[in-house]
């Protein structure tokens, strides 16, 4: 009998935690066409991978996303952005970066590992005309760690890493923890879905407190990128975790 009340009891707690998450995700849901702080014009000069590596899982991050996503943070952090530095990590064509610079922040990072991307990414801060704002750097994003002038260097992390597979080693917990490494106050991630109580419980051994955890449902429509994609686009169900880590640097 006390087995099965043990039981019982698990079984409401699992099902109360994914309502808890459910009506988090929904009641802050960013995604918002009138929201955008990247123009149809702005659109238009940004040019995309030409030639998309499938082992870096190089997809790209569409304007509305990034747009909509730094209308949050603006509004968040309104006259504190222009003075905030703000790192893009696995930057791709630099879209985050780009929203970030359309903000007014005068001090944005773009690092990615691949030197095509990077010229993508160039061309593209060069056509909005964004060269004073934002400087691009070719490194593997892990090597960040081991340059201690970047310790807690940056008020802002954003970055849209490799999805990785649930794993202490995938490579979206390795960004995150690059991440923490190099900033002092807010992390913006995005995610699968799926992986969102993982990479929550992730920061929470971690020491990053819940109340510090914000999540974010964001439809996500991925056009058909390599020859392995069945369907022309796909919609998937992606969470922006915002991660107020301060001192915390995870290992």
């Amino acid at each position: 009998k006390n087995t099965l009340i043990q039981s019982l009891n698990e079984t409401i707690s699992t099902l109360n935690e994914k309502l808890n998450n459910i009506s988090v995700i929904h009641s802050n849901n960013i995604t918002n066409n009138n929201n955008s702080v990247i123009s149809t014009k702005h659109s238009s000069s940004i040019e995309t991978f030409s030639n998309p590596k499938d082992y870096l899982e190089q997809y790209q991050t569409s304007p509305q996303i990034a747009g909509e996503m730094f209308h949050y943070i603006s509004q968040k952090y309104e006259s504190q952005l222009k003075d905030f530095k703000i790192a893009d990590l696995g930057c791709g064509t630099g879209i985050l970066g780009i929203a970030a610079a359309l903000c007014g922040c005068m001090n944005v990072f773009l690092y990615d590992i691949d030197e095509e991307a990077i010229d993508i990414a160039r061309q593209n801060v060069q056509n909005l005309e964004l060269d004073n704002n934002i400087q691009l750097i070719l490194v593997d994003v892990s090597q960040l760690r081991d340059w201690p002038k970047l310790d807690k260097y940056f008020d802002m992390v954003v970055t849209n890493p490799p999805f990785g597979i649930r794993s202490e080693n995938g490579a979206d917990v390795e960004f995150l923890k690059t991440a923490s490494k190099i900033c002092n106050n807010t992390v913006f991630s995005l995610h699968k879905l799926s992986t969102m109580n993982f990479l929550k419980k992730f920061y929470s051994k971690n020491g990053v407190k819940d109340k510090n955890i914000n999540c974010f449902k964001i439809d996500y429509d991925l056009p058909k990128t390599y020859k392995f994609h069945k369907k022309n686009d796909k919609k998937i169900e992606v969470v922006c975790i915002e991660a107020n880590i301060n001192d915390i640097t995870i290992e």
